[in-house]
């Protein structure tokens, strides 16, 4: 079975970005399977979800994976459309309720960076418009450190960034200037090429002094990724803003081939907590990583990316 058939033989949402990434389809193919995941398959059984008055998620941040917070934060990564009232209405409950106060959730602590970063993400997706969106961006441009990055505990007084909150960050800004909003853009612009070059000096995931790794679970890469950052998911946000390849991407590139030499990429143990179902259901691998890994080949590898597509799997 060749990959994209193995792909294209699964849940609407797979089939949707197969057609967008990788196949480069008419708009008009492209947008029917978007629409089709309000529903079928796993944006069906998403959406059907509602347990808030009618809003999605159990709760709103907790419990972890199954509050509102997180079961949004799949339907974005899925690709339900950004238009679908039960999302964009939840969206904006998140917003209210994650978002107060300017982000002094209490007298003493502001709002996580990293919950904030993913709060950006999914509200901007339905371009919702409400002042708290450009609070939010004032309190990530205000806490961006000094070597490009940011850190959840900037308020233990943490002295370098972090690169599971950073690379949330700049999904989350990635998300806002796409979606067409235009307070403090130039500033925007400037402060992520910061935080890419501070993922970047790492080799996405060394230790700039000692060239070492810095964490083992940075080279796994189980999906949904929740707040975990992981090499996979940095070169796909590279290959989504069009990032240029740099050499310093190549470590990281040469991890992921030589891991998947056989097409079928590996499906990893997802993190430990309640889900409402699993996205990985196929024996041979994980198609969502096989998705990812094909369409990052295909703007930094693609001779390699070639090579996976001529080859042929055994059913």
């Amino acid at each position: 079975m060749k990959i994209i058939d193995w792909l294209l033989n699964s849940d609407v949402s797979i089939q949707y970005q197969v057609h967008r990434d990788l196949l480069e389809s008419d708009d008009s193919i492209v947008d029917s399977l978007q629409r089709r995941i309000e529903t079928e398959g796993y944006g069906k059984r998403f959406l059907a979800e509602k347990h808030n008055d009618g809003l999605l998620g159990s709760r709103i941040y907790s419990p972890k994976w199954t509050s509102m917070h997180y079961l949004l934060y799949d339907l974005y990564y899925i690709g339900v459309p950004n238009d679908n009232v039960d999302y964009t209405n939840s969206a904006r409950h998140l917003l209210e309720s994650l978002w107060f106060n300017k982000g002094w959730v209490r007298k003493t602590r502001m709002q996580d960076v990293c919950i904030t970063g993913m709060l950006i993400q999914m509200c901007c997706y339905s371009k919702i418009q409400n002042p708290k969106i450009f609070e939010i961006i004032d309190y990530l441009i205000d806490r961006q450190y000094q070597d490009g990055g940011w850190n959840c505990s900037w308020q233990l007084k943490h002295k370098h960034s972090s690169l599971h909150t950073t690379i949330t960050v700049l999904e989350g800004l990635e998300q806002y200037l796409k979606s067409g909003y235009s307070y403090r853009k130039e500033e925007i612009i400037k402060a992520i090429p910061l935080g890419e070059e501070f993922i970047l000096k790492k080799e996405l995931f060394k230790s700039v002094r000692t060239k070492e790794v810095i964490n083992e679970q940075f080279l796994r890469y189980p999906f949904p990724h929740r707040w975990h950052y992981e090499i996979l998911r940095a070169l796909d946000y590279f290959r989504r803003v069009d990032k240029a390849y740099d050499p310093r991407m190549e470590s990281a590139l040469q991890i992921i081939l030589k891991k998947n030499s056989q097409g079928y990429i590996k499906a990893y143990s997802r993190f430990p907590g309640k889900i409402y179902f699993s996205m990985e259901e196929d024996k041979l691998g994980s198609k969502w990583n096989t998705l990812r890994v094909l369409r990052v080949l295909k703007k930094y590898k693609p001779d390699e990316y070639i090579k996976f597509l001529k080859g042929e799997q055994d059913d």
